[in-house]
């Protein structure tokens, strides 16, 4: 059978979280696990709006944070290939809708996916956004550099479609929000990637600095026929991968993060070993079906030195990850170096490490 789930505010189930702050980072990346095959098959359904029943032409169908995806046609269906061993969410998103994540579906059915429109009145947010052009000038930048991340050039990663971005700030509260009723597009020239992101909700505290950031996103990869820019995407996104959340826990999964160039201690500074930090599932015939991180306590993780250091503060006993990198993120808090991370680092899951230098 097949599942859907929408998403609305403060509904955090099937959705991608961030939250971070000046010191703290937390990461949630809910991950829906597909039942293992070993086989391609071949999705099929209708997207329909969850009100009228009317059907949504142009629906983008995707593997939530991959290259991988379609569009539905003019009378709302889709097809879609699944690749072999792939564990993300199928993410079917759409304009002025919340993103539907589908799970536990077979092949041979014809999905119905029911979108739900966005629930914010766009026109009340109009009004108190613009009623002062003070609040946009000043604020937006703030959104751009939390949103995308702090330490870039404005060249090599940038907002496409900043107009369709509306801002809110509560001076009470002293929250700043941001609305979106079109995907924001976002240009990555320093990894070679276009992000269609589907913002579902943000909100930023300028007084504790904490966010929460709500929402989908698929890559495009950007033609690049300069071989020696070619070579310069290549080793920034080396640079990207290279002590990220994807590279720890890729490492993890098969007990190399110590030769990856991760050291990982706990509050005392002991040195943790893969038995202490880690246990298996397997199925009757031997295979592995599932790792857990289960340390209880704070991990305090080194990559490539002293400087670049990071706290992974679990937050379940059983935090489940997968050999590509992905984590229950709902399961673990993020500070430090690794924290530290925004949308423009990101890399698609189907990335495949390559050699490359970290920069000092």
């Amino acid at each position: 059978m097949a599942s859907t789930k929408t998403k609305n505010f403060g509904f955090t189930i099937n959705n991608r979280i961030d939250l971070y702050s000046r010191r703290k980072y937390i990461f949630l990346l809910v991950i829906i696990f597909f039942s293992s095959n070993c086989y391609s098959q071949l999705i099929r359904g209708t997207v329909f709006d969850k009100n009228t029943d009317e059907v949504i032409p142009f629906a983008a169908i995707y593997f939530s944070g991959t290259t991988m995806g379609t569009t539905s046609n003019e009378n709302g269906y889709f097809e879609l290939k699944l690749p072999e061993d792939l564990s993300n969410p199928l993410i079917i998103s759409s304009v002025g809708y919340y993103s539907a994540t589908i799970t536990n579906f077979e092949s041979s059915e014809n999905l119905t996916i029911q979108l739900e429109p966005k629930t914010y009145s766009l026109k009340d947010v109009e009004v108190t956004a613009d009623k002062s052009r003070n609040i946009r000038k000043r604020y937006f930048p703030v959104f751009r550099l939390e949103f995308l991340g702090k330490k870039l050039s404005p060249k090599s990663c940038r907002i496409m479609n900043e107009d369709d971005i509306l801002l809110q700030f509560d001076r009470n509260t002293k929250i700043l929000r941001a609305f979106s009723r079109r995907p924001i597009q976002i240009q990555n020239d320093q990894l070679g990637y276009n992000i269609s992101y589907f913002l579902d909700h943000f909100e930023f505290n300028t007084i504790t600095r904490s966010m929460v950031l709500i929402g989908n996103y698929k890559f495009t990869p950007i033609s690049v026929l300069d071989s020696v820019q070619q070579e310069e995407i290549k080793n920034n996104r080396a640079n990207a991968y290279l002590g990220s959340r994807m590279h720890f826990f890729r490492t993890l999964w098969d007990d190399s993060y110590k030769a990856s160039g991760f050291k990982v201690l706990d509050t005392k500074g002991n040195n943790l070993s893969f038995n202490k930090m880690v246990v298996e599932k397997m199925s009757a015939e031997g295979r592995i079906l599932q790792k857990y991180l289960v340390w209880k306590g704070p991990l305090v993780v080194y990559y490539g030195g002293l400087r670049r250091k990071s706290m992974i503060i679990p937050k379940k006993d059983f935090v489940s990850f997968e050999c590509d990198g992905h984590f229950d993120p709902l399961g673990v808090e993020w500070d430090g170096y690794i924290g530290n991370k925004r949308i423009a680092d990101l890399l698609p899951y189907e990335y495949i490490a390559s050699s490359g230098t970290l920069k000092k």
